[in-house]
């Protein structure tokens, strides 16, 4: 039996959903991979643009609300794909959530982030 790891994709626009076909392609490309990644919620801050993720990409859910992603039990990994200046503070969240964490670069704007 595999075992899966739940993805939590905040920024549908795309780089995010770049970010997403990989999670997808890992499974073809690395068949003997004893976890899969399950695609379980998305966010952008633009309704459309996460529901077309959704529904696409075979989110199980989507949602406006990045925190919804955090804050979601099935979510194991936060993969942060907002624009550059939300990455400190979403990125502080997921790590006081006990998240483990892929955010697209930079981390921060300054080097004092």
């Amino acid at each position: 039996m595999t075992n899966t790891i739940g993805i939590g994709v905040i920024g549908m626009g795309w780089m995010g959903q770049v970010h997403a076909r990989s999670y997808l392609d890992a499974r073809l490309r690395f068949p003997d991979l004893p976890v899969r990644p399950r695609l379980v919620i998305c966010s952008d801050n633009v309704a459309d643009r996460a529901e077309a993720a959704r529904d696409t990409l075979g989110f199980e859910e989507s949602t406006t609300d990045w925190q919804a992603v955090i804050n979601h039990p099935d979510v194991q990994i936060v993969n942060i794909a907002t624009p550059n200046h939300l990455h400190v503070e979403i990125a502080k969240a997921a790590a006081a959530a006990g998240k483990h964490i892929m955010c697209e670069k930079p981390v921060g704007r300054y080097p004092s982030e």
